[in-house]
């Protein structure tokens, strides 16, 4: 009986997981999913990037321009929706990493199950599109799982890891920074041919990445010109009174999810801990 009410209250929580994501599809455009599209429209007019594309985020809208076209191909009138159901079904099968790491590392079927709902549901911003944030939210989860795993069983497959690395610093140039706390603790481990594959691997395809737009731009005269526009752009640039007022809006939003999460935690305590055992058989 306990199996069969396990299972009933799986199926629920998927069905409640798809109608939250169901609503996010219907939501009307955020700034961001703007920016993204924007960016995303002028790469399949053949736009170059790092030449004629000047945005910070534009590689994360790059990695996803296939993706848009398909959707335009498909219909032009519904791309956005499109692009959110296809964005829905990508981030669910990315979600499925998580359970596997959680039920190798825990060996509890249910409890990876419903940390990947919870992942999968709440992870993403009000939005479901795979734009910067939610991108890069998904590759650092890669990037944390793979790190942990070779710091408990001292495994670590390079060329994965610098890919994720990679594509982590893509979607959001900032976590860049990452990799150096990632090569210090390499170095203090004295796994200096780990930590020197893994910076060799970066250059290597970070070189891969920019050779083209090397060539756009005619040289590294050229190259460095656009990377100090980039470095110029005044759209990620804010005030400190307009930075209080963002703050203001995402503390809510904070709050909420601590509040959800404290909801899940407490609940899966209880049931672990403070239901008799004969209760839970007579159920």
């Amino acid at each position: 009986m306990k199996k069969n009410t396990n299972k009933a209250l799986n199926i629920i929580l998927l069905l409640l997981s798809a109608a939250s994501i169901v609503i996010k599809i219907h939501l009307g455009f955020d700034c961001d999913e703007q920016y993204a599209f924007s960016m995303m429209y002028r790469f399949s007019k053949g736009q170059m990037y790092l030449r004629d594309v000047l945005d910070p985020y534009q590689f994360s809208a790059l990695l996803m321009t296939p993706l848009f076209m398909l959707c335009r191909l498909i219909s032009v009138p519904y791309t956005v929706l499109l692009f959110r159901i296809f964005s829905a079904l990508l981030y669910f099968l990315g979600s499925i990493p998580v359970y596997r790491f959680l039920k190798n590392e825990t060996g509890d079927t249910q409890l990876a199950f419903l940390d990947m709902l919870f992942f999968f549901t709440l992870t993403p911003k009000s939005i479901i599109s795979l734009e910067h944030s939610n991108l890069s939210a998904l590759f650092l989860t890669y990037v944390l799982i793979d790190f942990y795993h070779y710091l408990k069983y001292g495994e670590l497959h390079i060329i994965p890891f610098a890919i994720k690395s990679i594509l982590l610093a893509i979607c959001y140039p900032t976590l860049t920074l990452l990799v150096i706390p990632v090569l210090i603790i390499l170095l203090r481990k004295k796994a200096y041919q780990t930590a020197g594959s893994y910076l060799l691997a970066i250059v290597l395809m970070t070189l891969l990445l920019i050779l083209p737009a090397l060539i756009a731009n005619e040289g590294l005269t050229g190259f460095a010109a656009t990377i100090r526009l980039i470095l110029m752009d005044g759209s990620h640039q804010f005030s400190l009174a307009n930075r209080i007022l963002s703050l203001r809006s995402e503390f809510r939003y904070i709050i909420r999810f601590l509040l959800v999460s404290l909801f899940f935690f407490v609940t899966l305590f209880v049931w672990k801990h403070c239901i008799p055992r004969s209760r839970i058989k007579e159920v």
